[in-house]
């Protein structure tokens, strides 16, 4: 959690990028609180997404989730001809919806739907100045409350979302690509090679 909060801040700060980070650092320097806690609350729920999702990922790929089909044991030596040394049949772990994981569902969905359709979820435009409004606490007007400028920061956190999982997902797959790279040429390249690598 900690890397993926750092990590928007520097590299949205870094290439001048509009997002959570950079409205979480531009916050933190003014010491804009509701700021804060509404962008690392937001941080935190999409943390929890991506860990749901790489946990329900593990359990559809990994064959060691089934539970053994239960069966007598077969005796270690049997005069039968019939009798079949073959590995006892799995099958997948429970098949009924467990309703545990169901909120953690929910904040996928939501994630999801910001990240596509920031309007579904916050209409109005992140943008807009309203000085008449500045520094108000959360309220139903404005859930996270609103900057200095009287900019609703539910809606700029919404709207902030695209671009910070957009950047997040940038700078990871160029670790990947390069960590792949450095990776293959120290597998195949000669020993000196994998020695410096």
């Amino acid at each position: 959690y900690g890397s993926l909060l750092s990590g928007a801040v520097v590299v949205e700060s870094l290439f001048a990028r509009q997002g959570l980070g950079r409205l979480l650092l531009e916050a933190a320097t003014v010491r804009d609180i509701p700021v804060v806690i509404g962008a690392v609350t937001v941080i935190a729920l999409l943390y929890v997404a991506i860990m749901l999702l790489a946990s329900l990922a593990e359990a559809i790929v990994d064959p060691r989730h089934a539970e053994p089909i239960p069966s007598t044991p077969a005796p270690l030596v049997s005069a039968r001809a019939d009798v079949s040394l073959e590995p006892t049949l799995r099958r997948p772990r429970g098949s009924s919806f467990d309703w545990r994981i169901a909120p953690a569902l929910v904040i996928v969905a939501l994630t999801f739907v910001a990240v596509c359709l920031p309007q579904a979820l916050a209409p109005g435009d992140p943008l807009a100045i309203n000085p008449a409004d500045a520094l108000q606490p959360p309220s139903l007007a404005h859930p996270f409350g609103t900057d200095e400028s009287g900019r609703d920061l539910y809606t700029r956190v919404v709207h902030g979302a695209g671009a910070s999982i957009g950047i997040g997902l940038a700078a990871t797959t160029i670790g990947i690509g390069v960590g792949a790279i450095l990776g293959f040429a120290a597998g195949l390249g000669p020993r000196l090679l994998d020695s410096f690598l």
